[in-house]
């Protein structure tokens, strides 16, 4: 199994979580190669002003807020030329899903408002003061959880084509079903403590990217205007509110003749009916199709499968974040009700 790079002759760039100044932002400063990761995509991108990167680590709602956003920019209709959800909206650092030239023509073609979607943490893509980021999280445990379903149910045809990539960098994708012996402890042991071999900087994560690192990485610039922060229970809770909390982020008149529709696009049952349209790559990667994508949608399933002892270290781990980072991720509530976080539901109040 892959295991974590370390020992002397291992560098990186170092982030500076001190600066938040735009000169500084603007730049990437790690870069995520791998199977899976390619961040330098973002070199080729050009912002527009209209554009909504949604930023997550991973199943924690990516999918969902692509489709708040949509719904939102375009008004309660269908995504423009009845395109799927990942045509719309690619994942812009993901490179199995064709050629870079391809991809980026694609994102450059599009004229209407643009909502792009990346796994990256904040220090490996460019943080442009005229675009707006909406950082989705999720308790680590319900995360890993639902990652759990992902991983098992990925077909092997998605696997042969990670390892066919002509410029695949770094080990080979693990299986599942590749792995002797492996079950959900096991997989949760490996996840807290080892690190994929490309990003030698993150300490968790095996066999994808550190969610500790990537909420870390999001949390300094949790205080600038064009970030929002938006947590998957509290999506569950209201969503009705959350939409319009994100629609006030985005300076997006609520149209209340078409508002109730926008919120039932929005549920979980809406989109696991249409899943075709919403899971990535049309649902083509996982066996048994688009539907095992959007598998339940809960939280506290790993109640019934992690030990006391587990729980323990993921607690340990998880307050090694900053100051309000942990209890915003297991709960999605500020710790201290002024944090620079919290952005207001109107579009004409001021920032907190």
């Amino acid at each position: 199994m892959p295991g974590l790079m370390t020992g002397p002759e291992v560098t990186w760039p170092s982030v500076d979580w001190t600066r938040v100044d735009e000169d500084y932002l603007k730049k990437r400063h790690r870069t995520y190669l791998s199977v899976l990761f390619d961040s330098t995509y973002w070199d080729d991108w050009t912002p527009r002003d209209t554009d909504v990167i949604v930023c997550t680590a991973y199943k924690s709602g990516t999918t969902w807020m692509q489709q708040i956003v949509c719904q939102l920019l375009f008004n309660g209709g269908d995504i423009p030329g009845g395109k799927a959800m990942h045509e719309i909206s690619p994942w812009v650092d993901f490179r199995a899903d064709g050629p870079r030239e391809v991809k980026m023509a694609a994102l450059e073609a599009q004229t209407h408002p643009r909502c792009l979607k990346t796994h990256l943490p904040s220090d490996a893509l460019p943080i442009q003061p005229q675009c707006k980021y909406i950082y989705v999280a999720r308790d680590g445990r319900d995360a890993f959880m639902s990652m759990l379903n992902h991983w098992k149910n990925t077909n092997d045809e998605t696997r042969d084509s990670f390892d066919a990539l002509a410029d695949r960098v770094g080990p080979r994708w693990v299986h599942w079903r590749d792995l002797k012996d492996m079950n959900d402890s096991k997989a949760f042991d490996m996840w807290l403590s080892q690190g994929w071999p490309c990003y030698p900087w993150e300490r968790d994560g095996w066999p994808w990217w550190s969610l500790f690192t990537n909420v870390e990485s999001f949390w300094h610039l949790r205080g600038l205007p064009n970030v929002l922060f938006v947590h998957f229970n509290n999506l569950k809770k209201d969503l009705p509110g959350e939409m319009r909390r994100v629609a006030a982020f985005l300076g997006i008149p609520i149209d209340e003749t078409v508002f109730e529709k926008q919120v039932e696009h929005c549920t979980f049952e809406y989109m696991r009916e249409y899943a075709h349209l919403f899971a990535p790559a049309g649902g083509s990667l996982w066996e048994g199709g688009a539907r095992v994508f959007f598998h339940k949608g809960t939280n506290n399933r790993w109640q019934d499968v992690l030990t006391p002892e587990q729980l323990s270290r993921y607690e340990a781990k998880a307050a090694n974040l900053p100051p309000g980072c942990a209890h915003w991720l297991a709960t999605g509530d500020f710790a201290d009700k002024d944090d620079i976080g919290r952005k207001p539901l109107t579009v004409d109040s001021e920032v907190n």
